[in-house]
């Protein structure tokens, strides 16, 4: 902090940060409240624990002292759909409470990620190299296949939220894998003549990766609604790419392109759900 950091940032469904307790958590922001630094968050859960996970976030700022941003605000999957006004009636009073609670969200309905986000963290504690060494043994696949298969409070699992039919894979390391770009996990199981926990697994094996997959998690009603709170600003939450080179061998989600006009052309002048003078203060 004193050499210029901005705050602490955490990524609570993903293996390592997934470890880290609340308690944890709220030390960390304790020292960076102290330098008016700001926690930002990928909550624990966006799903079916994603009121308890925003109060995980709400405790860390008032227990640290420390402003807090939820990073990229959604509900995911369609059964927590019901869920935005909650969240938004929970922020609103903390904000009133005095937190300085924000949000930032990207202006599209689908997630990406990778396929870790499907498989649960303690089998990939260690690294990708220990992941992919336990998901050979028979024993421990078997065990995984049944945890993705298998609701759970315990992890977040994007493939059950969005189905291997709103599974689109866009990033493979390998040449020989780069076949099934732009394809969905359920077609490529198909192909395959496997599950799609199953193709799962063997993908992030063959491809010496995650996986680059496009997850479809969201409603359009509720991006539009989130477009328009006063405290939600935008973030692609995606790398800038070129269109040429080496950036050609990879597809990538839109929002790497689109995410900041999309807010002036389909939000503003299509949809008015803002104003372009609203727009223009929240893109800057």
């Amino acid at each position: 902090m004193q050499e210029g950091a901005l705050g602490l940032g955490s990524a609570l469904i993903y293996a390592p940060a997934f470890y880290a307790d609340t308690e944890e958590l709220v030390a960390l922001a304790k020292v960076v409240g102290e330098y008016g630094g700001l926690y930002i968050s990928h909550i624990r859960s966006e799903g079916d624990r994603l009121l308890e996970s925003l109060d995980e976030l709400l405790h860390i700022a008032r227990e640290g002292g420390v402003a807090a941003e939820i990073y990229h605000l959604k509900m995911s999957g369609q059964d927590n759909w019901r869920k935005f006004d909650e969240v938004v009636a929970a922020v609103e009073a903390a904000r009133a409470e005095g937190l300085r609670i924000t949000a930032d969200m990207y202006t599209y309905t689908a997630g990406s990620t990778g396929l870790d986000a499907a498989m649960p963290p303690w089998v990939q504690e260690g690294g990708y190299a220990a992941w992919a060494k336990r998901l050979q043994d028979p024993a421990i696949r078997a065990q995984v296949v049944t945890e993705m298969t298998t609701p759970s409070d315990e992890w977040e699992n994007l493939l059950r939220h969005a189905g291997a039919t709103g599974a689109l894979l866009v990033n493979f390391r390998k040449p020989e894998l780069r076949k099934y770009l732009g394809r969905t996990l359920a077609d490529v199981a198909s192909e395959r003549g496997s599950s799609p926990q199953e193709t799962a697994i063997d993908l992030v094996v063959e491809d010496g990766s995650r996986v680059g997959v496009v997850y479809f998690l969201m409603s359009e009603e509720n991006v539009a609604r989130g477009v328009a709170l006063p405290w939600v600003s935008f973030g692609s939450d995606a790398g800038s790419y070129a269109t040429e080179g080496v950036f050609l061998n990879q597809s990538t989600h839109p929002r790497a392109y689109g995410n900041f006009v999309r807010v002036l052309g389909k939000y503003v002048r299509e949809e008015k759900v803002l104003s372009l003078e609203k727009a223009i203060y929240k893109l800057s």
